[in-house]
Parts: structure tokens; C-alpha cells; sequence
């Protein structure tokens, strides 16, 4: 599985990316929302997790912008608990498939960008081992780890 990941703090991004790698996958850091929205268009990702506060512009737009250049994997939108540069949008209005509350347990993320691929896998990503239990892709392991 490959997940895109548009977080432009380091510290979050290089912690998602490192996770997702310890559990056998790709993850690709897009620290800002011209470089995600390049990526996305130019490789195909199973899973997308979207900040709510690029420097560059607001998650939502480039949700929606992916949308509308015919980008179909799975995204997660990431928000603020304490309401900052978020707009209060239902994700699915935006083009998010799902939205998580910072701060968050990478057990939970993983947890909700598992759930989203194995909800969008289709039969080529079955072939591929994806979400099938093949490698590990256990969300829920017994790995305790800080909040982001």
C-alpha cells in the first residue's frame, strides 16, 4: 500500500510516515498542498491523509481539488480539536471520505487509514495483498505510542 501524506509539520509528518513504513508500507511526505496535489495526480496512492491547515491552502480546497482532477483514493482528513483554520465542513462535502480529531493516537490513524482502504479495496489491490492480512497491515497491534 502506498498512502500520500499532506502534513506540512515534520515532526506529525515524518511520525505518520514512519509508522505506516514500520508496518510494511509506502508513505510519501507532500508538506504543502501544490506539492500533495502534484503527487496525487502524477502516482497512485491507496490511501490520502489531508492536514486541515496547509501553509499554502486549506485541506478541504485540496480535497476538493484532487476530487475534481479524478483523484479516488481514500482520504483522511486530519482536523484541529480547537476549531483552527478549520471551516466545519462535513468531510464528505469537501471530498474527504473521513475526518480524525487531532490530537491522535497513531494506533487510531493507522487504524482509520486501514479501515478506509479496506472499505475502498478493490479486486487489483486484493491481488496485491492489500488489506488482506497478507504483511502487516495490523492496525491494532500491541505497539503503545504517543499522541500527534
Amino acid at each position: 500500500m502506498k498512502v500520500l501524506i499532506a502534513v506540512h509539520e515534520l515532526r506529525p509528518a515524518w511520525a505518520i510516515k514512519r509508522r505506516i513504513e514500520e508496518d510494511g508500507h509506502e508513505a510519501r511526505i507532500g508538506p504543502d498542498g501544490a506539492q500533495a496535489f502534484e503527487a496525487s495526480t502524477q502516482d497512485r496512492f491507496e490511501a490520502i491523509v489531508i492536514d486541515e491547515s496547509l501553509p499554502d491552502m486549506a485541506g478541504g480546497a485540496l480535497c476538493a481539488r484532487m476530487r475534481r482532477a479524478g483523484v479516488q483514493a481514500p482520504i483522511l482528513l486530519l482536523r484541529r480539536s480547537d476549531g483552527a483554520n478549520g471551516n466545519g465542513h462535513d468531510p464528505a462535502e469537501v471530498g474527504a471520505d473521513e475526518a480524525i480529531a487531532m490530537p491522535f493516537s497513531m494506533v487510531d490513524l493507522t487504524a482509520r487509514i486501514y479501515d478506509l482502504t479496506n472499505r475502498f479495496r478493490g479486486p487489483a489491490q486484493e491481488q496485491m495483498g492489500i488489506g488482506t492480512g497478507q504483511g502487516n497491515d495490523d492496525p491494532l497491534s500491541s505497539r503503545t505510542e504517543p499522541h500527534v
